[in-house]
């Protein structure tokens, strides 16, 4: 894995922590600070990946580091997307309470819980590897001017984990054993006053870790919105005491299920009358080794049946068998969103298709599932009427998958982590948008993509061997993003011609893959390649350059030239041993706004004079123009007569014989 790769995944996860839109979301549901810590553990990392470039041909933990560093850099750029499309959706409506925390941001949140520790894990390794920062000679050549951002340095803010601190503090509730609340273990909320018998509100939601809450939080009889619920050992914090909260409103999350000691409080609590409760969790804690401890688990969950106008439902760490029968109760006809998560021993899944506004399902470690049948759908003649997306993720045993009748309104289908599932045709899905396979290892040729995909992302399914038909041909009138990646057994793409309408073409870490300029044909809109580990790419078919604004090679290792692409705003070439010459045009592109030459001897000085755009210089409006050179006999060739510039980045220069 070179360092030219993972140092552009990163990137790629850095330049979408820098959205806007994304961080003011996180912002609002308290989950920026983590997103920060991300961007600073990320830039210390890759401060050492040249050492440890060099360094994994001679150590296999070296090699392991970077490979855990190349999964996580994927995961957390499927989480920020994941975190994008939840924004987009809360901006685009506002009718939406903003005081109610969905499961969609409480499954985004332990996420990204997961990844933050996982960096962490990662960033404290590299110590311990020995890995040196600034390997080389790296320095940074830029104009005075502070680049802008439009995000301020977390130092400098008082941001609302602070402020949940000094409110607790203000009530009274002192003896938390870490400072931060939503971040940092929380152990206790001792303290908790009479004096605050008139609170309405307590937001205690993003508190993963809190294990005990205050004895006297169920005296607080005018409380509206309590977040959270956490079952205690003590009698004063059983199940039963909810049942004094007679006017909760808004998200309920009952955790630690497992502690109940009487079934009967299920009954006690009359979840049945709390009807402005608008979303439940059940949680319990995910220890299935009590056999005793799964057969309460069933029977508390049978008698915790919500009232019928719920809108959102979670059910996590669920030991049970079955699932209630209540679930598929077709009476809960407001139900629009439903997560399924850790239910370990479930081996079948409840009529859910029964649901008549659900449109957000997501099933997420049923461990025993091995086939989803017409169960699933129940005795709807058009079963689920309004589902939009779609998600299942680590089902292992999960082989079949009968579809009896499309699911018509489905607009996001996801599936990770189901190496078995035999993947069924999508055309049982008309309106389909987005598909996204990761590590699904059974699918089909006669797939029959939907003409309605705009997205398709297919990662780590190693016994793909081609493209299904369909996926590239002129009829998908609509697709406009085409990712494959990690594919090691993919040899072919269908031959045909590229939709009109493909925007973005991402071909990594295909190694086996035939050159596509034998097989594709435009006309095409692409605006952006990116090529990475395509060692058998021969060139690049002058159709598919026409529109291209950003183009991305590394380690396409047979490519020896490729067109004139008067149309581009970034260039990067790495690695690509056999490149002879850059494009002739290169002098015209006043456009160019970044270039990268990495791992390129190149052998003509003069012919890379004469091509070299001579007019890189920023337009007005934006920070900098960038340019990457990784050998002195580049960087000499650049600088003379080449004012322009607004940033050099230049790394692991080699010296000349005389050391000078």
């Amino acid at each position: 894995m070179g360092e030219a790769l993972l140092a552009a995944y990163l990137q790629t996860v850095l330049d979408k922590l820098d959205s806007r839109q994304l961080m003011n979301f996180a912002r609002q549901e308290g989950f920026e600070s983590e997103l920060r810590k991300w961007k600073k553990m990320l830039r210390k990392i890759m401060l050492v990946l040249g050492d440890a470039d060099e360094k994994q041909l001679s150590s296999k933990e070296v090699k392991k580091w970077l490979d855990d560093l190349l999964d996580l850099a994927y995961d957390a750029d499927d989480v920020l997307d994941e975190i994008d499309c939840e924004a987009l959706k809360r901006q685009n409506n506002s009718s939406s309470d903003p005081e109610t925390s969905s499961r969609q941001v409480q499954d985004i949140l332990a996420q990204i819980k997961e990844i933050t520790t996982r960096v962490q894990d990662i960033e404290g390794e590299k110590t311990d590897l020995e890995l040196k920062a600034n390997h080389g000679i790296r320095s940074s050549i830029i104009n005075n001017r502070t680049p802008t951002t439009s995000l301020l340095d977390s130092s400098e803010v008082v941001g609302r984990e602070q402020d949940v601190v000094e409110i607790l503090k203000l009530m009274g509730l002192s003896e938390t054993t870490e400072a931060k609340v939503h971040a940092n273990p929380v152990f206790g909320m001792g303290g908790f006053g009479s004096d605050l018998v008139n609170l309405r509100y307590l937001d205690i939601s993003d508190t993963p870790c809190l294990q005990e809450l205050p004895p006297h939080v169920v005296d607080l009889k005018f409380i509206r919105k309590l977040t959270k619920f956490v079952v205690g050992e003590s009698d004063v914090l059983q199940l039963r005491e909810l049942k004094k909260l007679h006017h909760l409103a808004g998200s309920l999350t009952i955790s630690r299920l497992d502690k109940v000691k009487d079934v009967e409080d299920a009954i006690v609590i009359n979840l049945m009358n709390k009807k402005n409760v608008e979303e439940l969790n059940f949680e319990w804690c995910g220890n299935l080794d009590n056999t005793e401890n799964v057969e309460s688990q069933v029977q508390i969950l049978n008698l915790l049946e919500p009232h019928k106008a719920l809108r959102k439902l979670g059910i996590k760490d669920y030991g049970g068998l079955t699932l209630p029968n209540w679930i598929d109760d077709s009476s809960y006809s407001n139900l629009v969103e439903l997560s399924l998560i850790n239910c370990k021993r479930s081996k079948s899944l409840p009529s859910l298709g029964q649901l008549p506004l659900l449109e957000n399902l997501k099933i997420n470690g049923m461990l025993e599932i091995e086939s989803i049948g017409t169960e699933f759908y129940g005795e709807a003649s058009q079963p689920f009427p309004s589902l939009k997306t779609l998600k299942f993720k680590s089902m292992p045993k999960w082989v079949n998958w009968s579809l009896p009748v499309g699911i018509t309104s489905l607009l996001h289908l996801r599936i990770k982590n189901c190496p078995e599932l035999v993947v069924p045709i999508l055309s049982m899905f008309p309106s389909l948008q987005e598909l996204r396979f990761t590590d699904v290892n059974n699918i089909s040729n006669g797939l029959h993509c939907p003409t309605s995909l705009t997205e398709i992302r297919i990662a780590k399914c190693k016994n793909l061997r081609t493209l299904p038909d369909g996926i590239i041909s002129s009829s998908n009138s609509n697709l406009q993003v085409l990712e494959i990646g990690f594919c090691e057994s993919l040899e072919s793409f269908p031959c045909g011609v590229l939709p009109s309408t493909l925007k973005r073409l991402s071909i990594r870490n295909c190694r086996k893959l035939e050159s596509i300029s034998e097989m594709l044909l435009g006309p095409a809109s692409l605006d952006r390649i990116e090529f990475f580990e395509y060692p058998n790419l021969k060139s690049l078919p002058e159709c598919l350059c026409t529109n291209l604004t950003f183009l991305y090679m590394y380690r396409c290792e047979s490519i020896e030239s490729f067109p004139e692409t008067p149309n581009l705003t970034g260039l990067h070439i790495s690695y690509c041993k056999n490149l002879k010459y850059l494009p002739s045009n290169l002098p015209k592109l006043t456009s160019l706004k970044y270039l990268g030459v990495v791992g390129y001897q190149y052998e003509n000085v003069e012919l890379f004079d004469k091509n070299f755009p001579g007019h890189f210089v920023a337009e007005e409006g934006l920070d900098q123009s960038r340019a990457r050179f990784y050998t002195l006999k580049l960087l000499s060739t650049v600088l003379l007569g080449k004012p322009a510039f607004r940033s050099l980045i230049c790394h692991g220069l080699v010296l000349a014989e005389d050391s000078k």
